[in-house]
C-alpha cells in the first residue's frame, strides 16, 4: 500500500482511470460480438455498423489500451465478415458458368 501522500493520491487516479478503460474494453468487445453475431445469423448488415466497430477500436488504440496490430487483426476480422457477407448478398440472384481451361 502507498505510504506517502502522493503515492496515495495517485492510486486513487489509478483506480479512476483503470474503471474507465474497462468501460472502453468492453464497449469494443461487445459492439465486435454484436457485429459478429449479426453476420453469423445472416442478417443483413450496413457500412454503418462496420463504421462504428472500426471507430471504436481506434479510439482504443488511440488511447494506448490496444496495440495496433491488435487492432489491425480485428479489424480484419470484421472487414472479412462484412465482405463474406456482402458477397454472398450481391451473388444470389447471378449464375456464374464454369470456365475450365485445359493446357
Amino acid at each position: 500500500m502507498p505510504v506517502t501522500k502522493t503515492a496515495k493520491k495517485e492510486l486513487r487516479k489509478n483506480i479512476k482511470r483503470r474503471k474507465l478503460n474497462d468501460q472502453y474494453k468492453i464497449n469494443m468487445k461487445i459492439s465486435m460480438n454484436v457485429f459478429l453475431k449479426k453476420a453469423k445469423k445472416w442478417e443483413k448488415l450496413w457500412v454503418k455498423d462496420i463504421a462504428d466497430v472500426y471507430s471504436k477500436i481506434d479510439k482504443m488504440v488511440k488511447k494506448n489500451l490496444i496495440h495496433k496490430k491488435n487492432a489491425a487483426r480485428k479489424k480484419s476480422r470484421i472487414a472479412r465478415a462484412f465482405n463474406f457477407m456482402w458477397n454472398k448478398e450481391n451473388t444470389k440472384n447471378t449464375k456464374k458458368s464454369k470456365v475450365e481451361t485445359k493446357k
